[in-house]
């Protein structure tokens, strides 16, 4: 039987698989302690793994799974069968909490991009495949119209592999 897909369309936000994350959309470090001051919760669910940020049962519960080891949910994460889809033209600047805005990137499309590097980085090899879906912004339909087309081939699209 084929592995089935999941796929992500233009979440709001990413759950980093480590503390990591994209510095000036140029470097991916651990921010530094000041940085961190004023935004403590970072890599709480749903920006990271970590405790803090809101409530999810299901993650903690794979964490429990895993003794609490990150990298071993990460692991798990890297064999799934993941497709990212994104409007190519979802590029309203969003405005929300320190943990976006600061760690995750201004657009949609932007922090979806941010998020697939940081996984190739982590892996050191693309583990999933990100999609970009011509003329659809932050559209709902569109996006889910996107990946209903690319997974029978009718739709032009730019695939990241």
């Amino acid at each position: 039987m084929p592995k089935l897909a999941v796929f992500v369309a233009n979440p709001r936000s990413f759950a980093y698989l480590d503390e990591r994350r994209w510095l000036n959309s140029e470097q991916f470090l651990i921010p530094t302690k000041e940085r961190l001051e004023c935004c403590p919760n970072f890599n709480g669910w749903e920006w990271g793994l970590a405790p803090g940020g809101l409530d999810a049962p299901y993650k903690d519960k794979t964490l429990d799974l895993f003794d609490g080891v990150t990298a071993k949910v990460g692991e798990r994460y890297s064999n799934r069968n993941v497709v990212y889809l994104a409007g190519r033209n979802d590029t309203d600047h969003l405005h929300g909490s320190c943990e976006d805005d600061g760690f995750q990137g201004e657009t949609r499309v932007q922090r979806s991009h941010l998020f697939f590097e940081s996984l190739k980085v982590l892996f050191g090899e693309e583990v999933h495949l990100r999609l970009l879906i011509n003329n659809v912004g932050h559209d709902h339909s569109l996006i889910f119209q996107g990946a209903v087309d690319a997974m029978f081939g009718d739709v032009e699209i730019e695939e990241y592999t």
